[in-house]
């Protein structure tokens, strides 16, 4: 009996690791959502749509490079390009659900049908997992759960080719990056992880050798590890910071709503109060990106109250624009908005609480770092005479004026190829300043 606990609490922590994202007790399951009403359903339908993903787009062979660096998303690459893309020693791949021309792609099909054998076995491993947490994850992500048990021969052979011998990932969440990583290190390849969005409390350790991180900030928050910690700022934060203005004196707000702001009938009365009691203030209203289905609400909202409405694709501000405010609630937007010299404000009302208290308390820290302020959802008040100071170099090194992230990332990668940085240690590139004139 003692070892069949033990064997399924190993089996568990084992599912746990590989999903950080969704397994993450630390989160609580917030992140794993279900939209069709049965959860093996929507498990299944996921497993089907993927399967058909990898069937017609066929793995191809890469280049020999010295560095390979895996994307599996439009953000992840996003990064990339800021970073690295002007390296002559660095492939781009793709894998999961992202492909880009020109660029070999890791091909996940044989992972995916041999963990989809395990479906047979779905009732008697649900009942293993001992967590449940991971028992709904197991059925609503059944396509994430089934890869982690599948056979990674092709991945490894994929990376063996390639002749790498640094791979550089831009996520530390799902399972498809900690396939890659662990094939990597069976392999003898040194693993990079540099971020590509905000990073929150409730992190799991870190399991790549380094991490390329924002500021100060984000490598306290990640438990001890093996992995080298390298303090270079974001070629994310990079972009942002030069379309930073001093917008102290401006007056406006933009209200972005998101998936915790369900209740459009609530935002709407929200920004009622603000013209009421700021009549001068300038408002728009800005749907989150993924919001289609509620686009044209949000523009009829915006007709009824005589207020701006800000297209997501475009830019959250504008330098000829009058706003200081960004009010959303929990979002990494408002890191964004702190970078570009918006004032982040948390929106709080009792259901918003009531969703958000099962998250790690000041998600992002910006509470902490005195980089943002809460307002009532039911009883907005704008904090007039707030300044953010240095803060905000904590969060992202790129937000230091004299700062260049993009060169700070690539002579710590450089070093890393090279062999030159010892291990277990925390590395802090403060005294790198940019060769550019400060902004």
């Amino acid at each position: 009996m003692l070892f069949i606990q033990k064997w399924r609490r190993v089996f568990t922590d084992r599912i746990e690791q590989l999903n950080v994202e969704y397994c993450n007790s630390a989160l609580n399951g917030e992140t794993i959502v279900s939209r069709l009403p049965f959860r093996l359903l929507n498990g299944l339908a996921h497993l089907v749509i993927f399967v058909g993903k990898e069937i017609v787009r066929f793995p191809s062979r890469p280049r020999k490079a010295k560095i390979i660096a895996c994307v599996g998303s439009y953000n992840h690459h996003k990064s990339f390009h800021f970073a690295f893309a002007s390296r002559d020693d660095t492939q781009l791949a793709t894998f999961h659900n992202f492909r880009h021309a020109g660029a070999p792609h890791v091909g996940l099909l044989f992972c995916y049908l041999t963990g989809a054998l395990f479906v047979i076995l779905l009732p008697f491993i649900w009942l293993l997992l001992d967590r449940s947490i991971v028992r709904n994850f197991a059925l609503v992500r059944l396509d994430q759960f089934v890869l982690g048990l599948g056979n990674r021969y092709f991945v490894r052979r994929f990376l063996r080719k390639s002749g790498a011998e640094v791979l550089l990932v831009f996520s530390n969440l799902q399972v498809y990056n900690h396939i890659l990583i662990e094939e990597a290190n069976k392999l003898g390849i040194v693993s990079v992880f540099a971020t590509h969005a905000p990073v929150g409390r409730g992190q799991r350790e870190l399991t790549t050798d380094f991490a390329l991180l924002d500021g100060d900030w984000q490598a306290s928050i990640y438990p001890p590890s093996s992995t080298e910690k390298l303090i270079t700022g974001s070629a994310r934060g990079m972009q942002l910071v030069v379309q930073r203005l001093n917008r102290s004196n401006a007056t406006g707000i933009i209200v972005a709503t998101n998936s915790l702001t369900r209740d459009l009938a609530a935002i709407e009365h929200f920004i009622g109060l603000i013209k009421e009691r700021y009549p001068t203030t300038p408002i728009k209203l800005r749907p989150h990106p993924a919001d289609i289905d509620r686009r044209e609400q949000h523009r009829l909202i915006c007709q009824r109250q005589g207020t701006k409405f800000s297209d997501p694709k475009e830019p959250l501000v504008l330098p000829d624009e009058d706003y200081k405010y960004l009010a959303t609630a929990m979002s990494g937007v408002l890191t964004d908005a702190a970078l570009i010299g918006l004032y982040p404000l948390i929106v709080r009302s009792p259901e918003i609480d009531l969703v958000t208290s099962k998250l790690p308390h000041d998600y992002y820290g910006l509470i902490e770092l005195g980089l943002a302020k809460s307002i009532n959802l039911n009883d907005p008040h704008l904090p007039k005479h707030w300044k953010i100071g240095t803060e905000l170099e904590k969060l992202d090194l790129a937000a230091r004026q004299d700062w260049d992230a993009q060169k700070a990332m690539n002579e710590a990668l450089n070093a890393i190829v090279d062999k030159q940085l010892l291990t277990n240690s925390t590395y802090y590139f403060k005294d790198h300043q940019s060769d550019k004139n400060p902004r």
